[in-house]
């Protein structure tokens, strides 16, 4: 009666009664979470809450066994599971070092580190200590590594239980960048935590949530992090990715000052829609619970808005292409877009979904499908003559073809809302590619009169 073993079995049963079908595949989400979400006794010492943390070796051992039992149980769906996500969330959002307690944590931990937030079991264990026994609240690299040595332990031994039980499963590290919070420290803490993990084999992909919005971040800034991923795991994947409509670039942002949580001891940030821990349950709708975050929300929000509905669009097509060009290269693994409408998504009241509060669809849903019609497009201009051949082929054949070519590089820079644009480009490159296959040479004739004097 459990519901993902349902799961699993229907699509295992689907995959079999339609074999002439693509196959469904299966993205397993999670083994080790950063720290409240497993069962308190887990951390606990004979897994007794009144006992004891704890700790990392005896940590050790028990996520090792515990990745063991997993992957057994899930064995035999090795079919249809594509990917595991080993590690989710394990970076503070605020300041990029790895989870751990905080004050009014049931962990136990009693200081709270600057512009900290959020609470780990794994963390606190884990945390690095000074030689009086005082956890380090300096923020380095030593300690950073220090801190995330259960990370590594979870990917090799996941990577030991995926070659001992012949599964074929990837290993992703899976994590979020929340558009209301600076994306670094922690991008780049992201990729030096997986650096090691990569070095040793034992990282398949890097999975992003995607947790975006029109403001912010940048697509230049989105680019480079998948770049920067590729450079340590052979793909990437959105796995629950959305873009909110409702935020504006905060002109009150200082970089100079941190980024922090709202709590009960920060003044009221004055920012006309952010920073205010008196409506911080607000913050899906809202940054309210964020202290000099890069955005805040628009005073006039209205997600229906057609320019604000263009405005994501745009930005989905940009990020769209650069998916749609990594995956051509096979180094993309999913992607996945959160929920069913503006309402019913994790980020509901945001205007971040591809279809609104009725389930109909909005323009970004049109460009999200443009996307992989638009780079076939852009293949079939690639693949055509040069203008400089014309001469090469017969004068109706190429008459067909030129026009062909430029009635789709006129759709190049096009940007599509509605399924007349998805059409459109989808007529252009049928047409060229008829167009070329039709291509006719022409006939040259060839002097084969030979001077016998010569010889």
């Amino acid at each position: 009666n459990n519901p993902l073993e349902n799961d699993l079995n229907r699509i295992q049963q689907w995959n079999a009664d339609h074999p002439d079908q693509p196959k469904k595949y299966y993205r397993q989400h999670v083994i080790a979470w950063h720290g409240s979400e497993q069962n308190a006794a887990f951390y606990h010492m004979g897994f007794d809450t009144s006992k004891p943390l704890a700790t990392k070796e005896i940590m050790n051992a028990r996520l090792d066994s515990y990745i063991e039992a997993m992957f057994k149980r899930y064995q035999p769906w090795d079919d249809i599971i594509m990917s595991w996500d080993i590690v989710n969330e394990a970076l503070d959002d605020y300041n990029g070092m790895v989870r751990n307690g905080w004050n009014g944590s049931s962990w136990g931990e009693t200081s709270l580190d600057d512009a900290s937030s959020q609470s780990s079991a794994w963390g606190t264990i884990y945390r690095m200590k000074d030689e009086n026994g005082n956890p380090v609240m300096e923020k380095s690299d030593e300690r950073l590594l220090y801190e995330s040595e259960w990370i590594r332990v979870a990917f090799a031994s996941a990577r030991k239980w995926q070659k001992e039980l012949g599964v074929h499963w990837k290993l992703y590290y899976n994590d979020y960048m929340n558009s209301s919070m600076l994306y670094e420290p922690k991008m780049t803490n992201t990729l030096k935590i997986l650096k090691p993990i990569s070095e040793a084999g034992n990282l398949d992909g890097y999975g992003m949530q995607a947790r975006l919005s029109t403001a912010y971040p940048t697509i230049e800034m989105l680019r480079n992090q998948i770049e920067e991923g590729l450079k340590l795991a052979p793909e990437v994947s959105f796995s629950e990715a959305d873009v909110r409509t409702d935020f504006e670039v905060n002109p009150l942002f200082d970089p100079e000052k941190p980024t922090k949580r709202v709590t009960s001891g920060v003044e009221e940030w004055d920012q006309g829609g952010s920073g205010s821990y008196n409506r911080r349950s607000q913050q899906n709708g809202n940054t309210y619970d964020v202290s000099n975050g890069p955005v805040r929300r628009k005073a006039d929000f209205n997600a229906n808005d057609p320019e604000t509905m263009r405005i994501q669009a745009d930005y989905y097509a940009d990020l769209m292409d650069i998916m749609v060009e990594k995956g051509a290269e096979g180094k993309v693994g999913a992607i996945a877009i959160d929920g069913t409408s503006d309402s019913n998504t994790f980020n509901g009241g945001t205007g971040c979904q591809i279809w609104d509060n009725s389930g109909n669809e909005k323009p970004a849903f049109y460009a999200v499908i443009g996307a992989p019609n638009r780079f076939k497009m852009g293949q079939a201009i690639e693949a055509g003559p040069a203008d400089s051949e014309e001469a090469s082929y017969t004068a109706d054949s190429w008459a067909v073809y030129a026009a062909a070519k430029d009635a789709a590089e006129a759709l190049v820079d096009v940007r599509i809302y509605d399924a007349e644009g998805v059409e459109a480009v989808k007529k252009a490159t049928a047409d060229l590619n008829a167009a070329i296959e039709a291509l006719e040479r022409t006939l040259v004739d060839i002097d084969f009169d030979v001077d016998v004097d010569a010889y």
